[in-house]
């Protein structure tokens, strides 16, 4: 059973589940399973043989029914009841023929299958002969028929009803043994279903008793061990076969255990602790004793060294208030140096500048002399295009003279032609008028050239000495430029000069700075070791009330360890 042990306690609790489940599943399927098979024999007793017994009884019924009708044909003289008789005979015939075909397509054993076999045999033996029996009434022959049909259709009749009841007995025996095997098979299924709820219940009571065993057992040992534990016996061990158990059990096992062997081998570290800690108590009063004499030594030595810290911070201050008087005059020097730096500076770049000036001067002088002499030229070509047209002028007078003269010559012979020159003298007429206006026209443009020469002259003269002038400015701003260019060499030597001097100054007022910080940080280190000898000289003062006080509880640390040391021997390890 140890591995019924080891199952952890959802896994019994699920194996009874398990159990019962299949139990009830079992019972189920069971019990469905003869349900169905019950429900089946119904049915076959329904369908089969209820249906064959009725089919049967129904045949024997329409037999009985055509004998009585065709007895009634016999006796009969009546044609119209004869005809509806006939009429119920074949219609009671297809009922009969229907029934029967309906027999034979069922499922019947091997006995309903020869009657069925023998009675279909004698269905045709007394289908003919009742039909020659129809056939004389039909013809009128009423008595030979009745002889006919009392010879020969009474046996096939009878041997027909005796079949079909036989088919009949036959269904309502098996009907009963189908009854009584569906009796068998619920008495079975009672007996099968009382075993299995059986079985179910003392599989599931005995689980459940072993289970419930078990909690019970496991936990009392637990609750017995644990009470050992509590009232201090921390001697015993858990049982091995309780640590070896992989339920729940036997990890609640494991736990109890590593926690006795824990608290068990505490105990004895605090008892060895606790015999340390007394003699540590008493070495500590000692140790405090001798502490206490020493920081009282410490105290007196701290105090000199106070005196001296305070000293030596005055000297410090002193030495700081000099550093700095001297700092203020480099500082002094350094901002006058840096002033004349930048007026250095901006002198430079004045006389870049002006040296600038000179040479666009310098530049725009030559342009203006190279204009003046194009203008020059200009002009004198102008004063030469001038005579030019004065010429032209002149000859343009000419021509207008000598067209007046023609025009003149011209309206003589017209007043010479007498009417028939008319036209020509009107003619004349206007070329001595256009003649005298362009002789008129050509005295204005000479006045206008004689003038335009005149100005030329004068503006040539101008020019000329325009030219020598700006020869002579060209030169002037020359001798400018290069007395500018000599100034900005000094300048720029100055301004570097003055520069280096800067420098130089900014380096001193950098290291004066560097002096001043540094004697701050001695000042400030001489005040902070000042107040750092106080406080200590007041801690050396509270250490020594310190020590006293652990001198004191070293002492009832002493105490308290002996009663530790008897607590602890009350446990039993």
């Amino acid at each position: 059973m140890n591995w019924f042990n080891n199952l952890k306690i959802m896994q019994k609790l699920g194996l009874l589940i398990i159990i019962f489940s299949i139990a009830i599943v079992v019972v189920g399927s069971i019990g469905y399973l003869d349900l169905k098979q019950s429900n089946k024999y119904t049915n076959d007793l329904y369908q089969e043989n209820l249906t064959e017994i009725d089919l049967a009884y129904q045949n024997s019924l329409y037999i009985g029914q055509i004998r009585s009708d065709l007895f009634a044909i016999m006796l009969s003289t009546n044609p119209e009841k004869n005809k509806q008789l006939f009429d119920n005979i074949a219609s009671i015939r297809k009922i009969y023929a229907g029934n029967i075909d309906q027999l034979n397509s069922m499922s019947l054993t091997t006995n309903q299958k020869n009657n069925m076999n023998e009675l279909n045999k004698v269905l045709v033996d007394y289908k003919d002969k009742n039909n020659t029996a129809m056939n004389l009434v039909r013809d009128g022959k009423n008595q030979e028929a009745y002889i006919y049909y009392q010879n020969n259709v009474e046996e096939p009749a009878a041997k027909t009803t005796e079949l079909l009841k036989n088919i009949t007995i036959t269904a309502k025996n098996e009907a009963k043994e189908m009854k009584q095997k569906s009796d068998a098979d619920l008495a079975q299924m009672r007996i099968t279903f009382l075993l299995i709820i059986l079985a179910s219940i003392l599989i599931g009571a005995g689980l459940g008793w072993m289970i419930i065993k078990q909690v019970i057992g496991r936990l009392g040992q637990s609750s017995e061990f644990l009470d050992k534990i509590a009232s201090g016996d921390f001697s015993h061990d858990v049982l091995e076969e309780h640590l070896k158990d992989k339920s729940e059990f036997g990890f609640l096992a494991k736990s109890i255990d590593k926690m006795n062997r824990n608290v068990r081998t505490l105990i004895k570290q605090l008892l060895v602790t606790s015999e340390q800690l007394a003699a540590a108590s008493e070495e500590l009063t000692a140790s405090a004793d001798q502490s206490s004499k020493a920081t009282n030594q410490i105290a007196e030595s701290i105090t000199e060294v106070a005196a001296g810290a305070n000293r030596q911070l005055e000297i410090a201050i002193a030495t700081n208030q000099v550093i700095e008087e001297m700092a203020k005059g480099i500082h002094q020097v350094t901002e006058n140096t840096v002033g004349a730096a930048g007026s250095s500076e901006q002198t430079s770049e004045a006389a870049v500048k002006g040296y600038q000036v000179i040479n666009q001067a310098i530049e725009q002088m030559k342009t203006i002399g190279v204009k003046t002499d194009t203008t020059s030229d200009v002009i004198e070509n102008l004063g030469e295009k001038s005579k030019q047209i004065d010429k032209i002028v002149k000859l343009i007078s000419d021509i207008a003279e000598q067209t007046n003269l023609l025009a003149l010559n011209a309206a003589i012979e017209a007043a010479r032609a007498g009417t028939a020159g008319k036209g020509f003298a009107v003619v004349a007429d206007e070329v001595r008028k256009l003649a005298e206006q362009s002789a008129m026209a050509t005295k204005d443009i000479v006045s206008i050239i004689d003038e335009v020469q005149l100005k030329t002259q004068s503006a040539i003269v101008f020019m000329n000495e325009s030219k020598r002038e700006v020869e002579n400015g060209s030169e002037l701003v020359n001798i400018a430029g290069r007395n500018f260019n000599e100034i900005l060499k000094m300048v720029q030597s100055i301004s570097g000069e003055i520069q280096d001097i800067s420098a130089a100054a900014e380096e001193l007022t950098a290291g004066s700075d560097e002096v001043i910080t540094s004697a701050q940080n001695v000042k400030i280190e001489s005040q902070k070791t000042a107040e750092e000898t106080e406080v200590i000289s007041a801690a050396a003062e509270q250490q020594s009330s310190v020590i006293e006080e652990i001198a004191s509880a070293s002492t009832h640390l002493a105490k308290l360890a002996e009663n530790l040391q008897e607590a602890i021997n009350k446990f039993k390890v």
